[in-house]
């Protein structure tokens, strides 16, 4: 027996393990990974797999549950590693112990302040998004924001968290004259674009979807609703059949489709992370649609003071 321990653990300093914290993204870089020529064992919920193949792809929230039946790999890659500090995430990175743990994100900073040098020995600075602008790899853009005149009033709310109160934000934000300027500016801005809105609310995204199809422009709503009914709508926006997918953060991170060039911001935030994982929905190249738009209706931009680098 302990011979056959000593023989598995060499076996998994061989393998190394891509960690994603959101169901969606599962799919996505399973289908990416193939794509590469890397086929990978899937720990998901529902997969009886106990991460003995080379390459594996896992859920957080299922993998924090077998930590007793899984060897650490070789290799962890963490993807949106600012989420490290999470009790999840914790767990998993104090049972691999001195494995070897790459975290991977555009926005190495948290809105509760917590510090990822507690994860994570060192830091490499990568190119900014200027930077794969100027070299090709990025979309130019095209930011529209109200002027000062035009800001919604976020006078009076409270932070929670690092950010404004969502309950008070969607207050503010979901009204039917602010939708429909959501949608018109979509219309005159980004007409035929493939366009991501993220709302204030669940039901202020329901208003929006109402909103954008009783105009004419078909759009899905991917959130607060089972997970095959969010599939099919992330399924029908990323095969073009609908125009615009409204939601609340569920596509902000990690959410690859690279038709997408225009993003909607229908709600007020002090989030600087926010702002530029949003902003960056749109940033696929593409030979139809040279510039990306993105429209701020919350002024986000304005408020945090720096527009994504």
């Amino acid at each position: 027996l302990a011979q056959a321990l000593m023989d598995a653990t060499r076996r998994s300093d061989l393998t190394s393990q891509f960690l994603v914290h959101r169901r969606e993204l599962i799919k996505q870089t399973d289908k990416s990974f193939r794509e590469a020529g890397i086929f990978s064992d899937l720990i998901v919920s529902g997969s009886k797999t106990i991460g003995t193949s080379p390459y594996q792809i896992a859920s957080v929230q299922t993998l924090v549950n077998r930590l007793d039946i899984i060897l650490p790999p070789g290799l962890a890659i963490i993807d949106e590693a600012h989420h490290a500090t999470a009790s999840s995430w914790a767990n998993i990175m104090r049972a691999y112990g001195d494995r070897c743990m790459v975290g991977l994100t555009a926005t190495p900073q948290r809105l509760d302040g917590r510090p990822l040098g507690d994860m994570f020995d060192c830091m490499l600075i990568g190119p900014s998004t200027a930077d794969l602008i100027e070299w090709g790899f990025l979309s130019p853009f095209d930011y529209y924001a109200p002027g000062p005149e035009g800001l919604p009033d976020a006078s009076g709310i409270r932070t929670i968290a690092g950010d404004l109160d969502k309950a008070e934000t969607a207050r503010r934000m979901d009204k039917p004259e602010l939708d429909g300027s959501v949608v018109d500016h979509y219309k005159r801005l980004g007409d035929g674009m493939q366009g991501i809105i993220f709302a204030s609310s669940v039901k202020h995204s329901l208003h929006l979807t109402d909103a954008f199809n009783g105009a004419g422009s078909r759009a899905g709503r991917a959130d607060g609703r089972r997970d095959d009914e969010r599939d099919r709508a992330i399924d029908s926006y990323a095969t073009e059949k609908a125009r615009s997918l409204c939601n609340v953060g569920l596509v902000s991170e990690g959410f690859d489709v690279p038709n997408t060039k225009y993003v909607g911001m229908a709600r007020i935030s002090n989030s600087l992370i926010f702002n530029w994982q949003a902003s960056g929905r749109a940033l696929r190249l593409s030979s139809i649609w040279p510039r990306a738009v993105i429209c701020d209706h919350g002024g986000n931009a304005l408020r945090t003071g720096v527009l994504p680098d």
